[in-house]
């Protein structure tokens, strides 16, 4: 939620085309509020949530099989399809919303191997090296 107002507060008017364009600024209205997709910024939020949490504590506090680790996990998984088909239907749908996550970004081979490559490759690289080379000594990896 502080993202969200830090972003408001902080995004030039006409954002993408701010530099070409010397208009007026825009006021932030209600009709501009209402653009906004509450329901799929819910459940990316909660499922986000609720998949680290799960992913934090199982392990460590609560062991893996608990019935608090696998309710979040089971929970994530749900809320993470919801969001999945409320975006498509978000997308489908003639609405003033605009879409958190805007399909044709899904079905674009290049946009999702970007974002696959750049969200994985640090972690697929880099931590399996460091787990085979670590000492009790040897700090935490990054």
């Amino acid at each position: 939620m502080v993202a969200l107002i830090l972003t408001i507060i902080g995004m030039p008017p006409n954002f993408p085309n701010h530099k070409k364009h010397k208009l007026s600024p825009k006021k932030w209205t209600l009709d501009n509020f209402k653009k906004i997709d509450l329901i799929g910024v819910t459940f990316l939020l909660g499922a986000s949530v609720l998949m680290v949490t799960a992913l934090e504590e199982g392990g460590t506090q609560y062991s893996w099989r608990s019935a608090i680790t696998l309710s979040l996990l089971i929970l994530a998984f749900v809320l993470m399809f919801a969001f999945i088909f409320w975006e498509r239907y978000q997308e489908k749908r003639d609405s003033l919303q605009e879409p958190v996550f805007p399909w044709r970004l899904a079905t674009d081979r290049l946009a999702m191997g970007l974002f696959l490559y750049v969200s994985e490759n640090r972690t697929t690289a880099s931590h399996p090296l460091l787990i085979l080379t670590a000492t009790p000594s040897s700090p935490a990896p990054p």
